[in-house]
């Protein structure tokens, strides 16, 4: 099915890009990694009613005994389009908010969205957000204008997410390797919007959640973690995306007058508390590694992580979830690169 139409679409869609591999538009697009906290209001019992909205929009699920999530399905709603149900309103605000100084073409742009209800101990393994359906058609890597994360439910243990300054190339044949400066982590908050450049590598990665203990000393983390991911893109619609079906639809129930977006109105920017790694001269960071699939093989990202002065603003449950930039030395050896192949 997919393919029918990633033909059709390959053949008629001008595809323009800029000088760094984003699509081409006019005006502008704030890139930075920022965080916003207050961002969501729900009035009434609609936090409740979105939160099952979200389970229900979810078509991700854990597959095997490594708990990570298989590909779910993502949603399309157009830049001028009339959303009919809450969540939709939610990423079309987000769209405008986001897009408001940009001009393109509304006829080609929208937001496309979906939700991830998962446990806390879950991962969001990393990733580039993309047009994989045409990177498989064409091996050309587009990617969303701004990625965003806004938090509905978030248990104290729950995942941050983490962005790194490792930007995907335009072709699927260019290599993606290199050294890491920069990662902004983000610790889940309830009403708490994330964005940052669409075209940096990022996850979620239940490893690096807080350290938080209940009272028989074990790990306490109730709750799920609930997000609703939205996607900017600005003369583009991905292929693979699609209008929301009504066998979703018709069991969403979160009244639309009673949830909105507070970007740009009573949402609270949230500064990062910076802090550095990987020093040297007789830094003894520990070396964490993480590997991820990507075009047919692995890649590996290693960071020396301070997971000590990382947690130390996350151990105690009152504590505000804290939204940091970690710089690496440029000596720490913090670095992306492919996975050793295993011996046979």
């Amino acid at each position: 099915e997919s393919g029918e139409s990633g033909e059709e679409s390959s053949s008629e869609e001008d595809i323009n890009v800029d000088e760094d591999g984003r699509l081409a538009i006019g005006g502008k697009v704030n890139l930075t990694t920022r965080c916003f906290d207050s961002a969501l209001v729900a009035g009434g019992e609609a936090t409740s009613a979105l939160l099952s909205d979200c389970a229900v929009a979810f078509t991700a699920r854990a597959k095997g005994s490594s708990e990570e999530l298989s590909a779910g399905a993502t949603f399309w709603i157009p830049a001028d389009a009339k959303p009919t149900t809450s969540l939709e309103r939610l990423a079309l605000q987000v769209f405008l908010f986001h897009s408001r100084d940009a001009i393109f073409d509304v006829s080609k742009s929208g937001a496309e969205w979906w939700t991830q209800v998962i446990n806390p101990e879950d991962d969001i393994g990393l990733h580039w957000d993309r047009d994989y359906d045409l990177q498989a058609d064409q091996g050309l890597l587009l990617h969303p204008y701004l990625a965003t994360v806004t938090y509905l439910g978030a248990p104290i243990a729950g995942a941050p997410t983490i962005v790194l300054d490792r930007p995907s190339p335009l072709m699927a044949t260019d290599s993606s390797a290199g050294p890491v400066t920069t990662v902004h982590v983000c610790s889940p908050a309830a009403g708490r919007h994330f964005c940052f450049d669409g075209k940096l590598l990022h996850g979620a990665l239940s490893d690096l959640a807080a350290p938080v203990h209940g009272e028989d000393g074990r790990r306490s983390a109730p709750g799920k973690r609930v997000t609703l991911l939205v996607n900017v893109w600005l003369n583009h619609e991905p292929w693979g995306a699609e209008p929301l079906p009504d066998s979703i639809r018709n069991q969403l129930r979160a009244p639309v007058a009673d949830v909105r977006m507070a970007l740009g109105d009573g949402a609270k920017s949230v500064p990062a508390r910076s802090l550095s790694a990987g020093k040297g001269g007789g830094d003894v960071t520990p070396m964490r590694e993480w590997d991820f699939k990507e075009q047919g093989g692995k890649m590996r990202l290693s960071l020396p992580w301070p997971s000590q002065t990382v947690a130390k603003p996350m151990r105690h449950a009152g504590d505000v979830s804290p939204f940091l930039r970690i710089g690496f030395h440029p000596a720490s050896g913090a670095h992306l690169a492919p996975a050793p192949v295993p011996s046979s």
